[in-house]
């Protein structure tokens, strides 16, 4: 296991440097859709649209009922950094329905043994960050980035 997660880190770390897409293009082809999905997942996503200011983009989610959904991302190097809500208008909040379902796979991960919890805690140490203490918009901004980078 510790192999596996060795063999991870170097080749995130490797890709770094290696990206085959421009962040840019990554939101105009999947990655504005992506998010959406994670800021309001039972929402119907309709369109949304990015701007970029410096390594930030700014991006507007718009979904049916009149629902719009704008945040900040950071990066840095293709890695999503930070989510910053800017403005919401659902009744409820962004990034925490992604918050929950962590909280349940978390919780079963725990159940399921010690081979489960070795790679949470190899995932921990690389993050230097307990998984149980990732908000909705942490787990958003590392799937985006590992979608950006492996897909």
């Amino acid at each position: 296991m510790k192999n596996l997660l060795y063999s991870l880190i170097i080749l995130i770390g490797s890709s770094l440097s290696l990206t085959a897409q421009s962040f840019e293009y990554f939101l105009k082809s999947e990655g504005v859709e992506l998010l959406a999905g994670m800021a309001h997942p039972t929402n119907q996503f309709a369109n949304g649209s990015y701007r970029t200011v410096g390594s930030d983009a700014i991006i507007t989610m718009n979904y049916s009922g009149n629902i719009t959904t704008k945040v900040r991302i950071s990066t840095f190097k293709g890695w999503v950094t930070a989510i910053n809500v800017i403005s919401d208008n659902d009744w409820f909040p962004p990034f925490l329905a992604v918050e929950l379902i962590k909280d349940v796979v978390y919780d079963i991960a725990q159940e399921e043994g010690q081979q489960s919890n070795k790679m949470i805690s190899g995932f921990e140490q690389y993050l230097n960050k307990t998984f149980k203490s990732f908000s909705g918009q942490e787990v958003a901004s590392l799937a985006m980035s590992l979608e950006y980078f492996f897909d």
